[in-house]
């Protein structure tokens, strides 16, 4: 299995309202930019790097840039949610001394949390917000772009405030093994290393076999296909740096560009 980066974000962000039932299911993927939903009904379950969150009405998804990740949808249930893209740079503006609009997801991933509940009030708000993003977005307003970027950054900083002011709360029913989410984590951080199955399992006091399926059980593929998916995620970063794409390949964790070149092949991926 192979793991595809989806859509496309060539602009500052984007809007979705999405309502519909079918018998989809849905890869695991993950985006070159930032996502935030707001899901508004149906029955779905949202994994995001080995956990599964079950979803409320209301509830707020923020995954972040290069997050492997996928909804499990009943099909027989509609499901309606609000989408936003956003990119890097339209999230790292300044918004003051104190932070910067990214900061929510910053605070998310260090909580290793990808969804958060608020209270009512505050729920209304920021959906009323967002709404009110999207709506001006969509309509042929004198200087609609413009507005909706200002209602749209509001909305951020409510949300922003929130996270950091209350902290991330979440108290949902979620599924993942603390081991399984520790090799993930140690995986993103140490990919120019060593990371054979051996190693892995040695550090994490498993069985080969025993990490081999716990890892498949609770993310939905196997570790050399999630250690390689982050490599060439990560090489993709490094070039977009400016580095050349041979040492950025090395310092990925391939042992050599020809590797990589096998790895881009085997995952689709054109030069």
């Amino acid at each position: 299995m192979d793991y595809e980066k989806t859509g496309y974000l060539t602009e500052d962000f984007k809007y979705f309202y999405i309502k519909d039932r079918s018998d989809r299911v849905f890869d695991h993927h993950y985006h070159d930019f930032y996502k935030i939903i707001l899901f508004v009904k149906g029955d779905v379950t949202y994994n995001v790097e080995g956990k599964s969150y079950e979803l409320r009405p209301w509830d707020f998804i923020l995954v972040g840039k290069n997050e492997i990740h996928r909804p499990i949808v009943n099909p027989d249930v509609e499901y309606e949610r609000l989408v936003v893209y956003l990119s890097d740079s339209f999230l790292r503006k300044k918004v003051s001394d104190e932070f910067n609009l990214y900061d929510c997801f910053a605070k998310c991933s260090e909580a290793h949390i990808n969804v958060v509940r608020f209270s009512t009030q505050e729920t209304l708000r920021l959906q009323e917000m967002l709404k009110n993003a999207m709506d001006t977005h969509e309509s042929n307003i004198f200087g609609a772009n413009a507005l909706s970027d200002l209602y749209l950054t509001e909305f951020l900083i409510k949300l922003n405030d929130i996270i950091i002011n209350n902290g991330i709360n979440y108290n949902g029913k979620v599924e993942y093994n603390e081991k399984v989410v520790s090799v993930t984590e140690y995986i993103n951080s140490h990919l120019g290393e060593d990371l054979s199955v051996e190693k892995i399992s040695g550090l994490f006091f498993l069985s080969r076999y025993h990490l081999m399926r716990l890892f498949k059980e609770y993310t939905g593929y196997t570790i050399h296909q999630y250690i390689t998916e982050k490599r060439l995620i990560y090489v993709r970063h490094l070039t977009d740096e400016g580095m050349k794409v041979k040492d950025a390949s090395v310092k990925a964790g391939f042992s050599d560009y020809a590797m990589y070149l096998r790895a881009r092949k085997k995952h689709g991926l054109k030069e």
